[in-house]
């Protein structure tokens, strides 16, 4: 599975993300179906030097409410070059916000945010966190692997 989403997401071997794709559809359908689903966006750069977000790609061809946003802080290393301690001390500055225009939509919502891997999970906390402050009822996170150390 490693090797897999390494080849997807750093190598850029888009079709292997959509080996899940049925799959997490699936999963949508049968259990969060009355949820807006979301994504966890990645930076300009991020997605500039990738050509695109890996999430958005596992889930193509459904509807994606693309409602946050990624500020780079000042450490802007990709987060697999981050220690656990340096991820999980990105809970003091969270780098995600709401697309402006949008703000008014997610009040009241159920929130389903998509993601490739779920290491620490600190990516999908503040997502999630930046989400319920804008009124969303209730936030819940799929991802296609949890990262294991060992």
């Amino acid at each position: 599975m490693k090797t897999l989403l390494s080849h997807y997401k750093y190598r850029g071997d888009v079709a292997i993300g959509h080996i899940f794709t049925f799959s997490l559809q699936a999963v949508i359908c049968d259990h969060f179906n009355d949820y807006v689903v979301t994504t966890i966006p990645l930076s300009e750069k991020r997605v500039e030097e990738r050509g695109f977000n890996q999430a958005d790609e596992l889930i193509k061809g459904m509807g994606i409410h693309q409602c946050l946003t990624r500020n780079i802080g000042k450490d802007d290393r990709k987060q697999s070059k981050k220690t656990r301690y340096e991820r999980i001390s990105l809970v003091k500055q969270n780098p995600f916000n709401l697309v402006e225009e949008e703000k008014s939509f997610i009040k009241g919502k159920k929130y389903l945010i998509i993601d490739d891997i779920y290491t620490t999970g600190v990516t999908v906390r503040m997502a999630a966190k930046t989400l319920l402050e804008a009124g969303a009822e209730r936030v819940s996170s799929l991802t296609v692997a949890r990262a294991i150390k060992g």
